[in-house]
């Protein structure tokens, strides 16, 4: 965990300078432990991506070829999906609809880039 905090600070400082010199209007970090390491604190705007646990516990099932309770034990050693709201600006909800993920993520981008000075 603490080398993945340290690649994810060391990112973060790639980010913050790449921001300088680039005249992008945004910069997706897709990374599961932003709040965690603190990367948040250099982004204008947090999307928390969230599923019910069931449904991660059968991803993370199928993915890594565990046992659904070999990957809730998993997600219980996680922070909820409270924590990530209390911290993110704007919440997604991904419960396995892709057209629906899709519609939500379309509506999140416009109001940021509609409504957020800087972005």
């Amino acid at each position: 965990m603490e080398e993945i905090n340290r690649q994810l600070l060391a990112f973060g400082k790639q980010i913050t300078a790449a921001r300088k010199d680039y005249p992008y209007p945004a910069v997706i970090i897709d990374a599961p432990l932003l709040i965690e390491s603190r990367l948040n604190e250099i982004c204008d705007v947090v999307i928390a991506v969230l599923a019910d646990a069931e449904l991660r516990a059968a991803r993370i099932s199928i993915r890594d070829n565990i046992s659904l309770q070999d990957a809730m034990l998993r997600i219980n050693a996680q922070k909820d999906n409270n924590f990530y709201a209390e911290h993110a600006d704007f919440l997604l909800y991904n419960g396995g609809d892709k057209n629906e993920v899709f519609l939500q993520t379309d509506l999140i981008l416009q109001t940021i880039f509609e409504n957020v000075s800087g972005v």
